[in-house]
């Protein structure tokens, strides 16, 4: 034991891991080793100086001891006497340095302090402990909150500022604390809930939570939401009669406006937390059978929805076993019976600063439009369908992309005839210039999208997108030669040329270096954009990247049975004998794997003389892509002429 009480007192992590392995081997230990170890404990927290690592290694060992020594469910369980020394000198130690500028005393600190709790899930040491833990949270509130949502986001506190250094911020002890408080509230007995209910209840009637929740660092915002969470969860051991009622419906209407901001926050371990806590709500709420609960679906159900498709997948996955969780198959009832409130929090969050947010609106607005009935959405289509426009012109191409499938879906399934006729040509402008767009997935939607509309309205329409195809296949042919790429190159197609080109140090030295995730800061939403710039970070589409997108229209519109017309207006005799043999510029043979693809789907739909009448043109073309060197285009080429030799026969 004595080897392990000085491997406690190291600063190394790893050092004081062995120590703790050594104890845990030991225990339950004897009456005079437990002594022993107990005056050690008691001489470093008493002494006027303790170094910061003795200190976390006292709170470790007493958190041990407490839990494998006298824990409820330990091997043994020791006389009573010195089970109440230790949770005393643990009480008494967490207390005096839950505010210690060291992180992790503090975090030892509170786990020792849950600990004690857990031991027999008595209620008298929080009672005595939530008072001070909650002064430690007023004291180290911020000095003045703002009133709004928290957007600025700090770092958590490294634990070597004192308070006076943190005077304008003051946060250093806080997380802590409303982490500290969670615990001990988590390792309540059900008797111990019953007998502090009247406390908790007056825990939310301050307004220190509801500070938290405004807080500027994400760290304190989620301890805030544990506690909630943790409290929450708790209320559910209380019995079936009026008190318990009353206090739950307290608690929930306080919680409300908490879960509520963490469900909206910018960062998604916020929003995980929350999801946790409006679990706890709803099953507090049922379980008490506590009133109020139309008013909570109002605020939670449109942000519950949102987070079922937000970005990170923790929370999109949560969110989506909660939903289920919660309203099993109602779902779709309570959306319809809260659809103005839903709609309403849409459109304010497809304005967000963060462009996830914005994203996950534009897939949640076309969910509703696609599962709801028909009567209860159509009041809602143009406000939306302005909305979604609105978000087509996103710095943000995931947001650009989801606007554009939405925007589609809606137009499928109510037309254009409340439309004006500037909105519908505007629409199809932004279809046809995603279909140009620099991103090839969106390049592919947009594709879908306009030719599912053009489709599914009519004549007039598909007129419309063939009228957009003649000349954007064409633009190819107006690509500038590449350097590495000249016209009279023997072997056009040389993997080592793309290489040496894309390591070119002239090509790339001084330019704007771009990483995952650097851009979220400066993407706005349309709103704010000034000029007429559709996208502040767009540039003009590249000639190619107009007719890979058009090989996408023109593979949608022959697989939807316009072949027929797309082999009349001399479409497919471009693919064929122009574009197929195009080269000299580095980005052709991402175009050429397009064509290949496109024309692997088109060759069951397109007319048997259509391919026979370019049949020598379209195997020579063929043969030549399958030998680029390039694996993409090669393997596109490969399913191309697989496809050919089912209807031909040939290669």
């Amino acid at each position: 034991m004595q080897d392990a009480l000085r491997g406690l007192e190291s600063a190394q992590r790893v050092e004081q891991e062995r120590a703790l392995q050594a104890v845990r081997a030991v225990l339950p230990a004897a009456a005079a080793e437990l002594e022993a170890a107990r005056g050690w404990c008691e001489r470093v927290l008493d002494a006027e100086s303790p170094c910061w690592a003795s200190v976390c290694g006292v709170f470790r060992l007493g958190q041990l001891v407490l839990e494998q020594q006298f824990g409820r469910g330990a091997a043994v369980e020791d006389d009573a006497l010195a089970k109440r020394q230790w949770q005393s000198l643990m009480e008494r130690g967490a207390l005096l340095y839950m505010e210690h500028t060291e992180a992790r005393v503090r975090q030892a600190a509170m786990a020792a302090l849950a600990a004690v709790v857990r031991c027999d899930g008595d209620d008298q040491v929080l009672r005595r402990a939530l008072p001070l833990l909650l002064s430690s949270v007023e004291r180290n509130l911020p000095r003045k909150v703002s009133n709004g949502s928290a957007e600025g986001e700090g770092d958590a506190s490294s634990g070597v500022r004192s308070a006076t250094e943190s005077a304008d911020t003051g946060w250093h002890a806080l997380e802590t604390s409303l982490n500290g408080a969670a615990e001990c509230v988590v390792a309540l007995s059900a008797a111990g809930v019953v007998r502090l209910a009247p406390d908790l209840e007056r825990l939310f009637a301050g307004e220190a939570l509801q500070h938290c929740r405004r807080h500027p660092n994400r760290f304190v915002r989620e301890a805030d939401l544990r506690l909630v969470e943790s409290v929450l969860r708790a209320l559910t051991q209380l019995p079936d009669d009026a008190a318990a009622r009353r206090t739950v419906t307290h608690v929930a209407d306080s919680s409300l406006a908490i879960i509520a901001a963490g469900l909206a926050d910018n960062w998604s371990q916020v929003r995980y937390m929350a999801s946790k806590a409006a679990r706890a709500l709803y099953q507090v709420q049922r379980q008490s059978g506590a009133q109020h609960g139309d008013r909570i679906d109002r605020v939670l159900v449109p942000r519950m929805c949102l987070n079922r498709h937000y970005v990170a997948e923790g929370v999109r996955q949560y969110s989506q076993e909660n939903w289920v969780h919660i309203f099993g198959h109602s779902g779709r009832e309570l959306l319809a019976v809260h659809i103005r409130d839903v709609m309403e929090y849409f459109e304010a969050e497809s304005e967000a600063d963060n462009h996830a947010v914005r994203e996950a609106a534009c897939q949640s607005i076309a969910e509703v439009f696609t599962k709801l009935d028909a009567p209860i959405v159509a009041p809602y289509v143009s406000r939306m369908l302005r909305v979604l426009m609105e978000c087509f012109r996103d710095d943000s191409w995931p947001v650009r992309d989801c606007a554009c499938t939405a925007c589609a879906s809606m137009v499928r399934q109510f037309g254009v005839g409340d439309l004006e006729a500037a909105q519908v040509d505007a629409l199809y402008e932004l279809w046809f210039a995603h279909c140009a767009d620099n991103i090839p997935s969106v390049r592919q939607h947009a594709a879908e999208a306009v030719v599912s509309v053009a489709v599914a309205l009519g004549e007039a329409h598909v007129q419309r997108v063939l009228s957009y195809l003649g000349p954007a296949l064409r633009r190819a042919l107006q690509q500038s030669s590449d350097a590495y790429y000249s016209e009279s190159d023997a072997t056009p197609f040389d993997a080592q040329r793309k290489l040496a080109r894309d390591n070119d140090p002239h090509l790339h030295t001084g330019q704007t270096m771009y990483s995952c995730g650097s851009l979220a800061p400066k993407m706005r939403p349309a709103r704010l954009r000034v000029g007429c710039m559709n996208c502040a970070f767009s540039r003009p589409p590249e000639p190619w990247e107009e007719t890979d997108g058009a090989l996408m229209v023109w593979g949608q519109l022959v697989g939807h049975g316009y072949a027929q017309r797309c082999v009349a207006d001399g479409s497919w005799a471009c693919v064929v004998r122009e574009l197929a043999l195009l080269a000299g510029f580095a980005q052709v043979t991402s175009m050429l794997t397009t064509l290949w693809t496109q024309v692997a789907l088109a060759v069951p739909h397109l007319p048997l003389n259509a391919l026979q009448e370019h049949q020598e043109a379209l195997v020579a073309a063929l043969r030549r892509a399958r030998r680029c060197g390039h694996a993409r285009t090669e393997s596109a080429a490969t399913d191309a002429a697989r496809a050919l030799r089912a209807r031909l026969g040939v290669l």
